[in-house]
């Protein structure tokens, strides 16, 4: 999904197998809407939201912000371990 121009994040929760999770470079800017859509998903341990406007906007809290959004996130962007 990354480099797509993506706004929004809608009708994931569904997606119970889900395990990585690549939307870089898009549009998206709602950290509740990711802890919405995403927050339910216990095999989600990858995610990549860098370069996006919730990312620039939110700068060193960033991180601490997707981690407590995606309570079993592993890693982060590039970052693993680290969350």
């Amino acid at each position: 999904m990354s480099n797509n121009r993506i706004a929004h994040l809608t009708n994931l929760r569904h997606l119970e197998q889900l395990e990585e999770f690549w939307a870089s470079s898009n549009l998206l800017e709602s950290f509740p809407e990711i802890e919405r859509e995403l927050g339910g998903l216990e095999g989600l341990h990858t995610v990549y939201f860098e370069h996006n406007p919730l990312q620039k906007t939110a700068g060193a809290t960033y991180r601490n912000k997707v981690r407590l959004s995606l309570k079993a996130i592993k890693q982060i962007d590039a970052t693993y371990g680290l969350v």
